[in-house]
C-alpha cells in the first residue's frame, strides 16, 4: 500500500511506498489507465460526488513515448466547456513503476482527501470506489469494476451487418 504525504499548503499528495510494502510495479500508462477507469467510474458517474458540476479532462503520452499523463477535473461551465481546474493527477514513468502525484486546488478538503484515498488504492491495484463499507462513492455497473486486463463485464461486438444480396436465377 502506498502512503499519501501531503504538502500541507499545497494540499498535493505525492504516493510513494511504505517502508513494509513493496510499491505496485505499474508503468505510467497502467496507473492511468486504472486512475481515469476509477475517476469515471466513481466520481463523476450518475450519483457520484462530482457528476453534475464537473468534468474529466486528460492529457495521456503512448507508452512507446512513456506514458506521462494528466487527469483533471474541471468545474463545467453552462454552455458545457471547461471551467477552473479543480483536482489534477500527474503520472510520470519512474523506472520500473509510475510516479504519481495528486493536488486539490478547489474541491473541499473533505472531498479531496477521499478521492487522494482513491488515487492510492487504484494505483496498488484495489478496484472499487471508497475505502470502507458506508464510506463509499456510488459507481456504475460495467467495465471500470472489472480488473484491467480482463474481458469481464465487456459488451459484445455487435454481429457485422452485410447488405443483403439478390440473385437472379434463371426462370
Amino acid at each position: 500500500m502506498a502512503a499519501v504525504l501531503l504538502a500541507a499548503c499545497s494540499g498535493a499528495g505525492l504516493f510513494t511506498p511504505d517502508s513494509g510494502t513493496p510499491p505496485a510495479r505499474l508503468s505510467a500508462t497502467e496507473a492511468y489507465t486504472r486512475i481515469a477507469r476509477g475517476a469515471n467510474a466513481c466520481w463523476l458517474s450518475a450519483g457520484g460526488p462530482l457528476s453534475t458540476r464537473y468534468v474529466f479532462f486528460a492529457n495521456a503520452e503512448p507508452e512507446s513515448k512513456g506514458g506521462a499523463a494528466e487527469i483533471r477535473i474541471h468545474e463545467r461551465e453552462p454552455d458545457g466547456r471547461l471551467g477552473i481546474k479543480a483536482y489534477a493527477v500527474t503520472i510520470a514513468p519512474g523506472g520500473d513503476r509510475a510516479v504519481v502525484k495528486s493536488e486539490n486546488l478547489k474541491l473541499a478538503p473533505d472531498i479531496g482527501r477521499r478521492m487522494d484515498a482513491d488515487v492510492v488504492r487504484w494505483t496498488d491495484g484495489g478496484i472499487g470506489c471508497g475505502a470502507t463499507a458506508g464510506d463509499e462513492w456510488t459507481a456504475r455497473e460495467g467495465p471500470a469494476q472489472i480488473e484491467p486486463g480482463t474481458d469481464a463485464g465487456k459488451k459484445p461486438k455487435a454481429p457485422m451487418r452485410t447488405p443483403a444480396t439478390t440473385s437472379a436465377r434463371p426462370t
